[in-house]
């Protein structure tokens, strides 16, 4: 749209200064990302099975992810931390699993920290 490869300051400022007052029509910017008012959670968004194209993790919110991962233990009752993040690693398509993933994926997890419980070294859902 800015007829630039890179996000330079340049286009950060007329970013922002389109962006200025999208609150009033419904759009809310929150740490880099979009959302529009009132609309549901942020559900986990996967590539599909004939798509290789996955995104960096930088650029999945936390709340998306966040939102995968209580998905991941609802549906399997309970599940440890490691296999929880292979589980998410997988369905967003990643090859490998890096400190950056482990980071972001941390990030995610704390973000849901009222609504799960740690027992031994399991995560289920609080009742």
């Amino acid at each position: 749209m800015f007829k630039r490869e890179k996000v330079t300051g340049v286009v950060r400022k007329e970013y922002n200064y389109r962006m200025y007052g999208c609150e009033k029509i419904g759009i809310i910017r929150k740490d880099g990302f979009l959302y529009i008012s009132g609309s549901e959670k942020k559900m986990l968004r996967a590539p599909g099975k004939n798509n290789d194209s996955s995104r960096d993790i930088q650029y999945i919110s936390l709340e998306e992810l966040a939102n995968g991962m209580l998905l991941v233990i609802q549906n399997n009752v309970s599940v440890n931390k490691d296999g929880l993040f292979k589980e998410i690693i997988s369905l967003l398509g990643l090859k490998r699993r890096s400190e950056s993933i482990e980071n972001r994926l941390n990030q995610a997890l704390r973000l849901i920290s009222d609504l799960i419980e740690w027992k031994d070294d399991l995560i289920c859902l609080k009742n």
